[in-house]
Formats: structure tokens, sequence, C-alpha cells
């Protein structure tokens, strides 16, 4: 599932069963089966150029401004 907020560059490969939110990715990016990505919406989770992420990885880049 993806859902909103995405910014995808060139030869994105993203598995249907990954989610995603709140991201944005650089070239060359393969996301595999089962991951669950997040950022947050006043920040998002980058994944940098020619990256790979294995299946049933978890990665929470959620942040949030305490006052």
């Amino acid at each position: 599932m993806i859902t909103s907020n995405i910014f995808l560059r060139k030869n994105v490969v993203i598995d249907s069963t990954t989610s995603l939110n709140n991201i944005r990715m650089g070239d060359n990016i393969k996301i595999s089966k089962y991951c669950s990505v997040f950022g947050s919406e006043g920040c998002l989770a980058e994944i940098g150029d020619n990256t790979t992420i294995g299946m049933f990885c978890m990665i929470n880049g959620f942040s949030k401004s305490f006052q």
C-alpha cells in the first residue's frame, strides 16, 4: 500500500506489499516485499541513490517537534 507525500526519481521499484508514506527517494531504488517505510509530514524520510531494502524491513523516520 502506497499512501501519500511520496517523491520518486527514476528507476524506483517497490513491491506491492510494501507500505510507504512521507518519503523522498533518489534514483535506482529497490524495496522488497513486506517493508514499511515512513517519515512524517514535516520531515520526509530520505532514501539515497542506489539503495536496496530487503524483505520485512521497517524504517521509521517519524519526527515530531515538541514545544
